[in-house]
């Protein structure tokens, strides 16, 4: 039995940010870089997201998609959950003035200002920052992947990742006899080395194969009602300023 485990949020910031290619159809994902294999189940695995700063386009979109791929019987989502938290963090080496956006008026004052306030402290300037966090999905994936290998429901196993903390997981399922193939969606980034040395094989998702593996839309849901396409998706081209997730 082939199962598909999809890292929702490495998938999301790996392979579609940015692209006109998030109504995405898994499916046909694991077709296009597996023709040889026909994949009975598929596991995505993501969280909800949360409005930023009112702004509840976010939510809208992923719940339109999350309805539109459950549509497909394979396919489970399973989802972790978001934390946010107020942190002190150090702000990184450079212009204060270079830190903000949208850019503050007056740099040359900017610049004055911590001229004359660096010699002053005693510590590296700290900013109180909103950190959000995803929760849940690495080790969601890890233990249904474990689980479906040790209860014989899974002998080839397609991981959708590039996360290096997934390597034990995988490597036991390997060791227990299961092929499990890892599929790097990051564009611009090499398959990490970690995964490369456990799994028993490793292949790159092209963007040619995202072109070619798009949802209908509208998909029409198991009542009949009709599932669009989020009309921000369907863009040619993302803003080069796109916030945080969509789908994941």
């Amino acid at each position: 039995m082939t199962v598909a485990y999809i890292d929702g949020f490495n998938f999301y910031y790996g392979a579609l940010k940015g692209t006109p290619y998030k109504w995405i159809d898994f499916e046909a994902v694991c077709a296009q870089v597996f023709p040889d294999s026909s994949v009975d189940k598929i596991r995505y695995f993501t969280a909800p997201v949360k409005p930023r700063r009112g702004d509840a386009g976010p939510v809208a979109r992923q719940s339109a998609f999350l309805r539109a791929i459950s549509v497909n019987p394979k396919i489970d989502i399973i989802k972790g959950h978001f934390r946010s938290d107020n942190r002190w963090l150090p702000v990184s080496p450079g212009s204060w003035a270079e830190k903000f956006r949208p850019q503050p008026r007056a740099v040359f004052a900017w610049r004055l200002a911590q001229r004359l306030a660096e010699p002053l402290l005693r510590h590296p300037l700290s900013v109180n920052v909103i950190k959000t966090e995803e929760k849940g999905s690495d080790v969601n994936l890890a233990s249904h992947l474990l689980q479906d290998v040790f209860q014989n429901d899974c002998t080839q196993a397609l991981v959708f990742t590039n996360d290096s903390d997934l390597a034990t997981p995988i490597k036991m399922a390997v060791a227990q006899g299961a092929e499990v193939l890892v599929v790097n969606p990051h564009n611009k980034n090499k398959i990490s080395g970690h995964l490369l040395k456990v799994a028993s094989s490793t292949r790159q998702l092209r963007a040619a194969a995202l072109a070619k593996a798009q949802l209908p839309s509208p998909v029409i849901g198991r009542r009949g009602k009709q599932i669009h396409k989020p009309r921000e998706w369907r863009k040619t081209k993302a803003h080069p300023r796109e916030g945080g997730p969509d789908l994941c």
